[in-house]
């Protein structure tokens, strides 16, 4: 039989023509030849030929662009086929670059899909129907969910079953039925060898189709999961696409596995299969012990990876005296670790230190911190930051949980009680901006000194050379003013300072709408004044009842 697109022979049970590249949806089946004499069947015989022989797929040729016809109507015809056939395929063909993965990019372009929602995106593997099977941490926590076809939207999707043993999950996508898409074959890899070939096919974070070459080594049992043992180094938007055998044939499913990972593993066909024929349920239960025990949510609702997980995991300072420190013991304490406190109470409903038992404190890195929490290490940032330290696009900020103000320090015995006292006195600051926002108060000091450091003002101060320092209240209050015979003139400067803001994940407005409201329920109910009184205030003895 011939390539309608070529003319050139196929080869029987091929999926593609290995002269064009083009993709049939059925592979073609030889006539059988005339009847020999009855013998025994040879192991050649016998064996089924592969749907798919990658390595007999050519590389992106333009033969069909020079033909030529004779007469107008075949003239009409081949500008139909170039427009229905020939570049689609030479499109999907050159995403590969021509290195002889191209039949199988193509036949995974109508295996997979992709979908979209505020844990970002994430691939699929279309099991016929308006059925997909993703990975489930991809749509935990997520919301509402888009699925789409190459380019296209097809719509929304609701969840019909989901384990979190096994990190899987089947949608349902009405509008899927209408996509030219492949329904998968299952394979098995239980036998895989030595130069058996094997391709992760997943969309990247950009929407193109990626095709990554993979090893299979053998399986592993996880529980009642048979996972695959594989190198793969695949983009982790790449978790639910399929793993495709020479054939075509499905043989895993890429996912992600636990949900502070990540690099991508891989569900063994055997048990993706087994779950997908399984009864439609929810199987998520909690991991959490004792006091963090609690019922998770629908499985797109935002709290559910932290209901699952039995904590919420925090970054927070650990060496900044009143906002955030370790004490002997290894206990967080401050302001912000409090805060942290308060919110994972109003998940868990538990009181007294026994929240402790919820939270997973990290000591903030300032260089990594924001890294760990788009890498799904964290689940919030609560460590100082202002909305100057975020991306847009990458991180969302919260309301602030404290707002810094400047102030006047200055020696215990000074008789200066009052901003107004400190005309033609000699004061100290660190910063250009509070030097600035000194200055624009119009205090007729007699000069402002600045030096490099806080800590050397605080020396100039207690040699006498200075007679004031001005800084903002969190910044004295590492220093401890109070316990070095110091105080706080009452009075702040009128000068605006960023707030200290929550860092979730862009996207996740529903979680960074909670935080507020549980900012704003500790400011109406009196708890933030009393986080504040006990970390703060003792070391500046500046009363505020308020962020």
């Amino acid at each position: 039989m011939k390539c309608a697109e070529c003319g050139a022979e196929r080869q029987a049970g091929n999926l593609f023509c290995r002269s064009c590249g083009k993709v049939y949806a059925t592979p073609y089946v030889a006539d059988a030849p005339d009847a020999a004499p009855a013998t025994a069947p040879t192991a050649a015989a016998t064996t089924r030929a592969p749907l798919v022989d990658v390595a007999f797929l050519p590389p992106l040729r333009t033969t069909a662009f020079r033909r030529t016809f004779v007469g107008a109507v075949a003239a009409i015809l081949v500008v139909a086929l170039v427009i229905t056939v020939v570049v689609p395929t030479v499109r999907s063909l050159t995403t590969t670059g021509g290195d002889g993965q191209g039949g199988i990019a193509e036949l995974g372009r109508q295996m997979a899909v992709y979908l979209d929602n505020a844990n970002g995106r994430a691939s699929g593997t279309y099991l016929g129907e308006d059925r997909v099977l993703v990975a489930a941490q991809s749509i935990i926590g997520g919301g509402s969910i888009t699925v789409f076809s190459a380019d296209r939207n097809v719509g929304g999707a609701s969840i019909i079953k989901l384990s979190t043993a096994s990190d899987l999950a089947v949608l349902a996508v009405p509008g899927i039925k209408n996509e030219r898409l492949r329904a998968i074959s299952w394979g098995d890899a239980s036998g895989a060898k030595s130069g058996d070939r094997f391709f992760a096919i997943g969309y990247t974070g950009s929407g193109a189709v990626a095709v990554a070459p993979v090893t299979i080594s053998g399986t592993q049992q996880r529980g009642d999961v048979t996972a695959l043992q594989t190198n793969a180094q695949t983009d982790p938007t790449g978790a639910g696409g399929p793993i495709l055998d020479a054939t075509g044939r499905l043989v895993g499913v890429s996912n992600l596995l636990p949900r502070d990972r990540t690099e991508l593993g891989a569900v063994a066909a055997s048990s993706a299969r087994g779950f997908v024929d399984g009864p439609d349920r929810i199987d998520m239960p909690s991991k959490a012990v004792g006091a963090c025990v609690t019922t998770p949510g629908a499985p797109e609702h935002f709290l559910t990876p932290i209901q699952i997980e039995g904590r919420i995991r925090a970054i927070v300072n650990s060496a900044s005296t009143g906002f955030g420190r370790r004490n002997a013991s290894g206990r967080f304490e401050g302001l912000e670790p409090d805060v942290v406190r308060e919110v994972a109470r109003t998940i868990f409903g538990r009181a007294g230190d026994r929240v402790d038992d919820c939270v997973e404190f990290t000591a903030s890195i300032p260089d990594t911190r924001l890294a760990l929490l788009l890498a799904g290490k964290v689940d919030v940032v609560v460590s100082g930051n202002s909305t100057n330290d975020l991306t847009p696009g990458l991180h969302l900020a919260t309301n602030g949980y404290f707002t810094p103000r400047q102030y006047v320090l200055v020696r215990s015995v000074s008789p200066i009680t009052s901003l107004s006292g400190l005309a033609r006195k000699t004061v100290c600051t660190f910063s250009t901006t509070y030097d600035q926002n000194f200055k624009s108060a119009n205090l007729s000091v007699a000069r402002v000194v600045i030096e490099d450091t806080l800590a050397n003002c605080l020396l100039a101060l207690e040699a006498g050379r200075v007679d004031a320092v001005t800084a903002s209240d969190a910044n004295f209050a590492v220093n401890g003013p109070i316990a070095h015979g110091h105080r706080l003139i009452a009075e702040p400067l009128a000068a605006k300072y960023l707030s200290y803001v929550m860092v979730v994940r862009d996207r996740q407005t529903e979680f960074a709408t909670y935080l507020n409201q549980t900012i704003a329920t500790l400011t109406r109910n009196g708890t933030w004044t009393k986080i504040y009184e006990q970390n703060v205030k003792p070391l500046t003895g500046v009363d505020r009842t308020s962020p």
